[in-house]
Order: C-alpha cells, then sequence, then structure tokens
C-alpha cells in the first residue's frame, strides 16, 4: 500500500489542478516514514548518515536518534496545511479523509470548488474532469458535502467506491510564504531545549498551494530564516510511501542549511 491520495482542486477561474499526496491513517507512523526519507535525503545530498536508531520520541520533539553513549541528532517536524478553510471546513476535510481511510477507499479524487458553484458550473466541471484522462476511474456518481446542510453520518451513507466527492469551500488564501514563517516561528517560540542542535522538517500537507509555488520562495524563505534559531530546517513534500518508506517519492528542500 503506498499511501497517497489524489486530490483535484478547481479556483475560482475554474482551472482544475491535480496533487498527489502522502497520506496515511496514522500520524505517528506518518512521521517515521517522513523521517527514514529525510535520512536517505541527506546522505545522498550532503554525503552525511544520519542515525537511524531511535533512543527517544516525543520528549519533547519528536525524534532524538544516535545511541545513549555517542553525539545525538535531534529532529522536529510541523505540518503546514490550508489555515484559510477555517475549522469547520478543515474538521470536514479530515473526517472524510477518516472514513476513506476506514472504507480501505486507497485511490478517492476529492475536488476543493470555489463558493457559490452552482448545478449548471458543477456538471460542466465534470465532464471536463471526464475528458481529462490524466484523471482516471472517475464514476459519474458525485457526492457533495455541504457543511452546514449535512446531517451526521451522511458522509458514511453517501460514500461507494472511489467516487468523485466534492468539497463547497469558501475563503481566501493566505500568504505561503508567512504560513510557512508562522509555522517556524511557533516551533521556535516552544523553547526545546537543544533547539540550536535541532534539525526542523516542515511537512508540506497544502492542498491547494503546488510544490511549484513552494519552491518559487525557497530564496526568500532562505533569506527570512537565516538566524532562525534551528540548527537546520528543510521542507518535506511526500508523494506515496510504503510504510517502510520504501517505493516513496518525495521531495525535500533546504530552508536553512549550515
Amino acid at each position: 500500500m503506498k499511501n497517497f491520495k489524489n486530490w483535484i482542486i478547481i479556483d475560482k477561474e475554474g482551472l482544475v489542478k491535480t496533487k498527489v499526496m502522502l497520506n496515511h491513517k496514522d500520524d505517528r507512523l506518518r512521521e517515521v516514514i517522513i523521517l527514514k526519507h529525510f535520512i536517505k535525503f541527506y546522505e545522498l545530498a550532503y554525503g552525511i548518515k544520519l542515525p537511524y536508531n531511535i533512543i527517544e520520541r516525543d520528549n519533547p520533539h519528536d525524534f532524538t536518534l544516535g545511541f545513549y553513549d555517542k553525539e545525538k541528532t535531534f529532529i522536529e517536524i510541523v505540518s503546514i496545511s490550508d489555515k484559510y478553510w477555517g475549522h469547520k471546513i478543515q474538521n470536514m476535510k479530515e473526517k472524510l479523509e477518516k472514513l476513506l481511510n476506514e472504507k480501505k477507499i486507497n485511490y478517492p479524487i476529492i475536488a476543493f470548488l470555489p463558493h457559490n458553484t452552482n448545478t449548471r458550473e458543477l456538471k460542466k466541471i465534470i465532464k471536463n474532469l471526464e475528458l481529462d484522462h490524466s484523471i482516471l476511474d472517475i464514476e459519474r456518481s458525485v457526492t457533495i458535502f455541504r457543511e452546514a446542510k449535512k446531517k451526521k453520518g451522511a458522509i458514511i451513507k453517501r460514500l461507494s467506491g472511489s467516487e468523485l466527492s466534492i468539497i463547497v469551500v469558501d475563503g481566501e488564501k493566505l500568504s505561503l510564504k508567512d504560513v510557512i514563517n508562522e509555522s517556524i516561528e511557533n516551533k521556535e517560540i516552544k523553547g526545546y531545549k537543544n533547539i540550536d542542535k535541532m534539525i526542523l522538517i516542515v511537512d508540506d500537507k497544502f492542498i491547494s498551494y503546488s510544490r511549484k509555488e513552494i519552491e518559487e520562495i525557497l530564496t526568500l524563505l532562505a533569506i527570512e530564516n537565516k538566524d532562525s534559531l534551528f540548527k537546520e530546517i528543510f521542507i518535506y513534500s511526500g508523494y506515496y510511501s510504503e510504510d517502510n518508506g520504501y517505493s516513496s517519492l518525495f521531495s525535500i528542500f533546504p530552508i536553512k542549511k549550515l
């Protein structure tokens, strides 16, 4: 099982984008997968072998690697996602993901549409999706979840197969750079004991921002975080992976590197 979700994002102009993202029902195991990918990346990119041995977990940072009688490596992971949706929409999305995982629906396609999308526009969008050969196995049945109108349990009854599920969302995007910087600053003020020896990994769980958009602001992020309290900072984007970290695809970029 390669642990991924294929998302479809439709912006206010009706432009359709897709994004394959690492997805795992167990957040702790997701962090272990990210750690394995990072250790592999670090050796390939910098020729430095980080220890695989986990000697502490969540104390208070995510991982302490190494051996008790030798120098240790400290790792903290912070997830960033689409904050602008608001708590109700975000909670609904998380519930939907949980249900998909429970029903073992491994390849759902979920579209996030602009607010006030009408039925006529929806039919046109679905037709365009069916004509797009890069998007496979889309059934004709469509489920629309409107948070304010659906009763508890309605989502469970409507889920079947790998149907196209559409969530209507509202709101404007925040600045991508500001969201990433805020996540780093929030971790800095926690005052970790070994923060000057700690590597921070920013876990990209954005649906609405593309990886290209992240790459375009890397230089600005590096400038604004060059004096960060963390020893090093990287941003991780996962596509898919087996639980053991193999058969995977991911990208990692440095924000601060010594």
